[in-house]
């Protein structure tokens, strides 16, 4: 029911958008990407492409996965993330349950994926500091805008310096914050936990986080790229909408609308919050507050493109065991 009630509360907002900015407008701005569209759904194929590649050099040295296998899998869960109200609590659980029907053990498919995700999350998070940083302190921005930024940033540093301690100090913080959940009646009734399990797990994934730095910045140096990837996008957009393509502003709305898709992972699609979040960040840089909503929708509509192609490597990756034709 409050699923439902988000979905509804996310498309009020589009729609308000929508209809505040000029229906005509935006069909115009989307009409006119043309071909060009084609060239967003090859650059987030792209993007994909490289997430695989760091969720590859994640797994066990002794696996034989192919990088397209991985491909199929990291489709599967962006499916998953995009099309409902759990993002990465059920995308990155369904990458993992795909790769134990490969052959992996369920300790190493999650400290795998948990590995690659939480990497990507340490980028994005020293990525949102830079750009809101630049935003807030060279861009006039009014206090409602100033002021999520500042939380923002307090935030994405606590938990880098909470994540850089854990990972110093080899604390077990996932199985430890499990633990304490884990004895709440609602729970305990209904779900049995293995701690140990939990653990291993955790040492698995410190394997890659501390004790292998070279593997560490290999995955490091992937999500880097494949995070300049989308910046790239943004470019190809803006140019495509006929605004500025400048790295400048596509480097400051990809990094200050980041962390969007990870506060509002409960609202199905994110519905509304991304739309609203490039609007204002728009409107920030002095650029067309319609260019903001289109460039969500363009996104969105490539998203849901990728996402389709996934529903589809997931319905056959769930039902083989063996590997999947390359």
């Amino acid at each position: 029911m409050w699923r439902t009630l988000l979905l509804i509360a996310g498309m009020g907002l589009f729609t308000f958008l929508l209809f505040h900015l000029g229906p005509s407008q935006i069909f115009f701005l989307v009409l006119g990407m043309g071909w060009r569209f084609l060239g967003v759904c090859l650059i987030f194929s792209v993007y994909q492409w490289f997430r695989a590649g760091a969720l590859f050099q994640c797994l066990s040295q002794n696996t034989q996965f192919t990088r397209l296998q991985i491909f199929w899998v990291r489709v599967s869960g962006e499916a998953a993330n995009f099309l409902t109200s759990t993002g990465p609590f059920l995308a990155e659980p369904t990458k993992a349950w795909l790769l134990t029907r490969r052959g992996l053990t369920g300790e190493e498919a999650f400290a795998s994926v948990l590995t690659e995700y939480l990497i990507y999350l340490f980028i994005s998070a020293a990525l949102s500091i830079v750009g809101l940083r630049y935003l807030i302190e060279n861009v006039p921005v009014n206090g409602t805008i100033y002021t999520a930024a500042v939380i923002v940033i307090y935030v994405a540093v606590i938990f880098l310096l909470v994540s850089a301690m854990a990972v110093w100090f080899r604390i077990h913080l996932i199985g430890a914050i499990i633990e304490r959940f884990a004895v709440l009646p609602l729970i305990r009734n209904r779900f049995q936990v293995n701690v140990s399990a939990v653990h291993r797990m955790e040492d698995l994934l410190l394997l890659v986080l501390r004790d292998q730095p070279r593997r560490f910045f290999g995955v490091v140096l992937i999500d880097l790229t494949a995070h300049l990837i989308l910046i790239a996008e943004i470019m190809w957009i803006l140019q495509a909408l006929d605004t500025t393509a400048l790295f400048y502003y596509a480097f400051l709305i990809e990094t200050s609308t980041k962390i969007v898709s990870i506060a509002f992972f409960f609202v199905p699609m994110q519905m509304g919050a991304t739309e609203g979040a490039n609007v204002l960040v728009f409107q920030a840089l002095g650029l067309s507050a319609a260019g903001g909503f289109t460039l969500s929708f363009v996104r969105r509509l490539r998203s849901l493109f990728v996402s389709g192609i996934g529903v589809g490597a997931l319905w056959f990756l769930s039902r083989r065991k063996s590997p999947d034709p390359d």
